[in-house]
């Protein structure tokens, strides 16, 4: 399972790159790519890619770590899905476009629970509604 999900990892990720490039001939310049546990983030210019991997987060706690060092959050975010909605929905504390993506999400709703995962998924859905410009979401069981 975790091959498969590597194996979607790097399509989605390539998919990124060179969605980025003006010419399908001119390569996208190198995004900067972090990996921690429980994420790949990849930072461009102009927008950010978190993709979550729900195999490897193990609390709610770390989830929130994961949001917030991958958006450059201060330590003054509040690690609730209140707050998690303010920063999503705010281009103000973050400028660049937002991509949330999960993936295992079944191993997510094992790791963190499933309302827990639900609450995400609203946070995630209404902020992609509130501004389709600046966020966007996506989840994969």
């Amino acid at each position: 399972m975790k091959a498969l999900v590597t194996l979607v990892l790097a399509a989605l990720t390539f998919a990124s790159v060179n969605a980025h490039a003006r010419y399908w001939w001119e390569p996208a310049s190198a995004p900067e790519q972090t990996m921690i546990p429980g994420a790949t983030i990849t930072e461009y210019d102009d927008s950010v890619i978190i993709m979550i991997e729900g195999y490897d987060v193990k609390s709610l706690k770390q989830l929130h770590s994961i949001i917030a060092q991958g958006l450059h959050l201060p330590s003054t975010y509040g690690a609730n899905f209140d707050a998690l909605y303010d920063v999503l929905t705010d281009p103000s504390v973050v400028s660049k476009r937002i991509d949330l993506t999960v993936i295992s999400g079944e191993y997510l709703k094992q790791n963190i629970g499933a309302k827990n995962v639900r609450k995400l998924l609203d946070v995630m859905n209404d902020a992609q509604e509130a501004d389709p410009m600046h966020m966007s979401a996506m989840y994969w069981q």
